[in-house]
């Protein structure tokens, strides 16, 4: 995991650093993120961080921490509207963090319900 936000597969996109996906990252993204700002917690092997999650899709999202740490290995999001995803951390720039979840995506999706288009 690099400082600069990079591409970890088909399902992630490119970004700018900003989580704002470039062209060549929305052509290729296979499940579309909705932005939601809901509070949440990151749990990491040594404590949980208060965390946003800024966007959110079936097969990851971008989480805005509250404090500037490296995230590294498996993650857990959890929030009351989604309850609690296993996640491993595909970028990081600065406290924002690119997620990919390690559930099924039409488990995810099925959780996600209407607020995926």
């Amino acid at each position: 995991m690099g400082d600069a936000p990079a591409t970890a597969d088909e399902n992630e996109t490119a970004t700018d650093g900003t989580g704002d996906p470039s062209p060549s990252g929305r052509e290729r993204r296979r499940y579309e993120r909705v932005t939601v700002l809901w509070q949440a917690k990151l749990g990491l092997a040594d404590r949980a961080l208060d965390c946003i999650i800024v966007n959110i899709s079936a097969s990851g999202a971008l989480v805005q921490l509250s404090e500037q740490v490296t995230c590294s290995g498996t993650v857990s999001l959890s929030n009351p509207r989604i309850g609690t995803f296993s996640a491993e951390p595909v970028w990081q720039d600065g406290q924002r963090v690119g997620l990919n979840f390690n559930e099924n995506v039409e488990e995810v999706a099925e959780v996600l319900g209407d607020i995926l288009p």
